[in-house]
């Protein structure tokens, strides 16, 4: 079972959230939360892996994303192998939706691997 976790930005604003499920459950392969969910965005096509989509902050990288013309934000965090996914504050609103549609995505790969 994936669950969404909402939790606030470190700036205070309630625009972030993960998807907690165990990654081993996914692959025998050793891969990284990162590796996983780029691979999955790109299938999906909400991420291009384009350069110009990726930016490198000072303890984090942030990947561009869009799903249903709506802009999100993939956020590897580089010291705890950690991911969490923000919107902009104008589409808070749309922010379940999103969440939503990236937990049945990690569901559809669950079953595609036969779990």
């Amino acid at each position: 079972m994936v669950q969404i976790n909402y939790m606030r930005s470190f700036s205070g604003n309630s625009n972030c959230f993960s998807l907690l499920f165990p990654l081993k459950e996914f692959t025998s392969e050793s891969i990284s939360e990162r590796e996983f969910y780029l691979s999955l965005l790109q299938k999906a096509g909400y991420f291009d892996g384009k350069k110009e989509h990726c930016h490198t902050m000072i303890w984090s990288v942030h990947y561009d994303c869009i799903c249903d013309g709506i802009p999100f934000t993939m956020v590897y965090d580089e010291d705890y192998d950690d991911i969490t996914f923000a919107v902009g504050l104008e589409d808070l609103q749309q922010m379940p939706k999103i969440a939503e549609q990236l937990q049945a995505l990690v569901e559809s790969e669950r079953r595609t691997c036969g779990i």
